[in-house]
């Protein structure tokens, strides 16, 4: 063996190798470039599109939505009570309960009451519940030559509606032990509360304008 000779076709296959790997080498740095410098805007473009794409559909869909036409888009809120309607069914209540009591239909007349009501007048005690001012009343409309009447003086409403406060007058006229008529006049503070659509007194006081014998 000779090393100082060279052997034929061992330079031509090591340049051809190595000119194969440089050329590998750049097309790998070729495509890095052409990544960084054309890939990322194209997917920055088009994620951007994307994006727009969505906003467009996005925006599309809302407007194709039915609007808002219910009472809040027109700014329109509940109505309150009728306060004209409630002040006359109250004062349909006063009247009707004058008419029982003239009738001398105790339990007719304590319907006007809820079942939980509190009853005062002057020397007695309070009642509590509907039953207690009924048995009230059958003692009272037993009275001789019972006559009554009365009337609203002012009715104010809670805020929502559903209570009311009345002031008002009465008139009493009956026959004593002795037979001698006797008429008084009064007046009276009823706490109504609405309950189902209907008014019920839940509070009464009442007292005449003079003590009895004046």
């Amino acid at each position: 063996m000779n090393p100082g000779k060279k052997r034929p076709g061992t330079d031509s296959g090591a340049e051809t190798g190595l000119f194969i790997m440089l050329a590998g080498m750049m097309a790998v740095c070729l495509g890095i470039l052409l990544l960084l410098f054309v890939g990322v805007p194209i997917l920055g473009a088009t994620f951007g599109t994307l994006v727009a794409v969505v906003a467009v559909f996005a925006c599309t869909e809302k407007s194709n939505a039915p609007a808002d036409t219910g009472m809040a888009a027109q700014g329109v809120t509940t109505p309150p009570a009728d306060r004209a309607a409630d002040e006359a069914a109250i004062k349909q209540a006063d009247q009707q309960f004058f008419t029982d009591v003239n009738a001398k239909n105790a339990a007719a007349a304590a319907e006007a009451y809820s079942d939980d009501a509190v009853y005062m007048e002057a020397g007695s005690p309070a009642l509590s519940g509907k039953d207690a001012i009924r048995k009230h009343l059958d003692e009272f409309v037993k009275l001789p030559q019972l006559a009554t009447s009365g009337e609203a003086i002012d009715i104010k409403f809670s805020d929502d509606g559903s209570v009311a406060y009345e002031t008002g007058k009465f008139s009493m006229g009956y026959a004593d032990a002795k037979g001698k008529a006797v008429k008084t006049d009064g007046k009276y503070l009823i706490v109504w509360r609405k309950s189902d659509g209907k008014w019920k007194v839940v509070a009464e006081s009442n007292s005449m304008d003079k003590a009895q014998g004046q």
